[in-house]
């Protein structure tokens, strides 16, 4: 669909003369907006509702849009809209297709039944598995006051390049400390935090990855106990009742 260029025809009369004419033919055409999903990858919060929209050319207004979303397995997800004003947008359901490349088509027709005019890009592939088998753990056994504004933490078996962001808090209250940044291997170390303005009690670090297209993984846990209350003595007053010791206590005073 588009514009045919150069159409052109040659006449000559019964009386020899000739001439020539030339002219665009002109076709109901259709485009998508590009890329889909923002990055052409459909994650698992953009799968039920990806936005697929695009313009058209000599397509009247009203005039219907249909989408069919294919996976390598052939099963197929559709939508349906109308144009206005050159422009069309719909949201397709693709939860139920399978990860991996997709292909799109968009089709349509002018009021006349001109067409199909047809927009179409293999470029769209879905993935939706978040990361999954990794774990974190407190590298102290406890924080103390020693310790507490160096704290650290490790990751184990997590996916490099996948973005993270961590919370630390208390049961004994203050503001947690929270933090983000991208994995560069997949043991790495999370160091020098300080967690003096949280409470003495359980401390509990929560860690979510993202993939790089998106996907969230399950938040995952360690907990530490905070304390850090020196150690102190006390005397019971008044001893020996008065404070004063007599004869009779000075051999075995309580």
């Amino acid at each position: 669909a588009g514009t045919l260029v150069n159409t052109s025809g040659d006449l000559t009369s019964s009386l020899g003369n000739s001439g020539s004419a030339s002219d665009s033919l002109k076709v109901p055409s259709l485009s998508l907006d590009s890329p889909l999903a923002t990055d052409d990858v459909i994650n698992s919060s953009e799968a039920a509702s990806l936005t697929v929209s695009g313009t058209s050319t000599l397509i009247e207004d009203a005039q219907g849009v249909s989408v069919t979303v294919t996976d390598s397995a052939s099963a197929t997800a559709t939508g349906a809209t109308t144009v206005s004003g050159g422009v069309w947008s719909l949201t397709v359901d693709v939860s139920g297709l399978s990860d991996g490349a997709l292909s799109l088509v968009a089709n349509s027709v002018d009021a006349a039944g001109t067409g199909p005019a047809q927009a179409s890009t293999t470029s769209l592939s879905k993935e939706t598995v978040a990361p999954a088998g990794h774990s974190v753990s407190f590298d102290q056994a406890s924080i103390n006051a020693s310790n507490e504004t160096a704290i650290s933490f490790t990751f184990a078996a997590g996916e490099v390049g996948a973005g993270y962001s961590y919370t630390l808090s208390s049961a004994g209250g203050g503001a947690p400390v929270t933090g983000t940044g991208t994995l560069a291997t997949a043991t790495d170390q999370i160091t020098g935090l300080d967690l003096s303005g949280l409470g003495s009690g359980t401390v509990t670090l929560s860690v979510v990855l993202t993939d790089t297209v998106g996907n969230e993984a399950n938040a995952v846990t360690d907990t530490a106990t905070k304390d850090t209350t020196a150690p102190g003595i006390a005397f019971d007053s008044p001893l020996a009742g008065d404070d004063v010791v007599n004869a009779a206590e000075a051999a075995a005073t309580t």
